[in-house]
């Protein structure tokens, strides 16, 4: 793997990891624990408000690319929500994302 690549690896897992310790009940990571140090992270973070009336999973895949290309992301519905607040939701967190591309 070039060292651009790795650079990109690294980053990205850092940032998981610093997801992880703002959400470390909610986070739960979908990789293997062999694919690790070779592959990009893979997590969803499951959110909940008014005691758990309303709940939805974000499900974030870093490409190799990350975070110069965007992650691909998911927010499943789980309680309390409409499938339109969840396409609205949805397109937000793209907003956000798009604006935030290649940053920290």
């Amino acid at each position: 793997m070039e060292a651009r690549s790795m650079s990109l690896l690294e980053r990205q897992w850092n940032e998981a990891r610093a997801i992880q310790a703002i959400y470390p009940a909610e986070y739960e990571e979908v990789q293997f624990a062999w694919k690790l140090a070779t592959h990009p992270p893979h997590y969803i973070i499951h959110l909940s408000e008014n005691e758990g009336a309303t709940q939805v999973d974000v499900d974030v895949e870093c490409t190799l690319s990350y975070p110069t290309e965007l992650p691909i992301i998911q927010v499943k519905r789980k309680r309390g929500v409409t499938a339109p607040q969840l396409t609205d939701l949805e397109a937000s967190l793209r907003i956000l994302l798009e604006e935030r591309r290649g940053g920290e």
